[in-house]
């Protein structure tokens, strides 16, 4: 997608609960690899994906940490939440959201 190169300037991909996370991780990377480019970011299987350039092992474990970090973090609100499942689809989404999202 052109025109993106930071991970936040993909935040419209993820729920609001979300944009924290990629904040500090926006804030991080910059301070590895000032003006690295954000390749993609989603939710997939329930928690975040990020794809990133260049590559390094710093990278790697800044980008694992925040995706490990959606998977106890509601997508929709922020609050503490779990993996949940629907069908076919895992979200992680905290109690009311579900809730929500059930009725």
């Amino acid at each position: 997608m052109s025109g993106h190169s930071a991970v936040t300037d993909w935040k419209f991909n993820v729920g609001d609960g979300w944009h924290p996370i990629l904040e500090e991780l926006h804030a991080e990377l910059e301070k590895l690899i000032p003006g690295y480019r954000a390749e993609q970011v989603k939710e997939k299987f329930g928690t975040l994906r990020v794809y990133v350039s260049p590559w390094s092992d710093a990278v790697y474990e800044a980008i694992r940490r925040s995706e490990e970090e959606s998977s106890r973090t509601c997508e929709q609100c922020g609050a503490p939440g779990e993996i949940r499942t629907s069908r076919f689809w895992l979200k992680t989404l905290c109690g009311r959201c579900e809730g929500r999202r059930s009725a």
